[in-house]
């Protein structure tokens, strides 16, 4: 049986330490992308006012964010669902309406740096004749 999120945040380096230690300075806090790898979207990390946190593992698409409680389900649309880009306008979407009165912690975490490697289609070609140092077994 896995433990629940509730559980798994808790015991976490992040659920103890990372955001607990912002909660009294009154950081605007905003979280975006993948959290930890059998994250189910069941909870919202305690201390997080904007959280965008990867439901699984990562993906590009056809995947689901909890959305500030709220599963959001995406596709297969390169235009409204492709994770990064998604993640990069709710970023740009939190700047442009923090308080800014307020400091902020911002944390983008996008799973460019694990496999599958799904790159925009625009960029698909890229690095087409480059060979990766990566050796997956």
């Amino acid at each position: 049986v896995k433990p629940s999120d509730e559980f798994v945040i808790e015991h976490t380096f992040l659920g103890q330490h990372f955001i607990n230690n912002s909660e009294n300075t009154n950081y605007e806090t905003f979280y975006a992308g993948k959290y930890l790898n059998e994250y189910r979207g069941t909870a919202v990390p305690k201390g997080w006012e904007h959280w965008y946190g990867l439901v699984g593992n990562s993906k590009y698409y056809n995947y689901s964010l909890n959305v500030n409680g709220v599963l959001e389900d995406h596709g297969d649309d390169y235009e409204k669902d492709y994770l990064t880009d998604n993640i990069g306008r709710y970023a740009i979407d939190f700047l442009s309406n923090r308080d800014s009165a307020r400091p902020f912690l911002m944390v983008l975490a996008l799973p460019a740096s694990h496999a599958p490697f799904t790159p925009a289609p625009q960029y698909s070609n890229e690095f087409a004749e480059q060979v990766s140092w990566i050796v997956f077994y």
